[in-house]
Parts: structure tokens; C-alpha cells; sequence
């Protein structure tokens, strides 16, 4: 099973309840389920939606519910999001 994450959808999640989104994915996805995506990797420094957010972020939030195979700059994004999005590929862990 492979579970798709958008950068728009999570950038709307307030930090403080992204937890709440991994463990939900984590519960959702089988065993060695895929989580495939893009993410910001800019920290937007604000206090309503889009929040950006950090690899080191992302590495702490996920790497407790998931193995991350792939979490690096995409090299194919959008001219205008060049440099801010991260390509990220992740399995459930068994």
C-alpha cells in the first residue's frame, strides 16, 4: 500500500499536531507501507498556514514510525519552488 503526502496538505498542519498526523499515517499505511511525497524545506516563520519546516524537522517527526529511504531536494520541482522541496519516500515500519 502506498500513501501519497502533499506539501500543501501538510504545510496547512500546525506544527504542533504533525505528530498526530504521523501516527495516524503510521496506523493507516500495512506494515512496510510506502508514504511518498514533497514537503517544504523552508521554515516560512509564521504563525498561520503554510508553515514551512526543516529536514531535521521532518527526519525527528517521522524516523520513529517510519525507515526513511529518501529525503532529499527534489531535483524536478516547479521553477518557482526550485530549492524548497523536499522529495521524500518512507516505509512503515514493521
Amino acid at each position: 500500500m502506498i500513501g501519497c503526502l502533499s506539501r500543501r496538505f501538510f504545510c496547512a498542519i500546525n506544527p504542533s499536531r504533525r505528530d498526530e498526523y504521523v501516527q495516524q499515517m503510521a496506523a493507516l499505511l500495512k506494515p512496510n507501507g510506502k508514504l511518498i511525497g514533497l514537503l517544504f524545506d523552508k521554515d516560512f516563520g509564521r504563525e498561520e498556514p503554510p508553515f514551512g519546516g526543516t529536514i531535521a524537522e521532518y527526519q525527528r517527526r517521522f524516523e520513529q514510525r517510519f525507515d526513511i529511504e529518501i529525503m532529499e531536494p527534489s531535483y524536478n520541482s516547479h521553477p518557482a519552488r526550485q530549492g524548497s522541496e523536499l522529495f521524500i519516500k518512507m516505509r512503515v515500519k514493521a
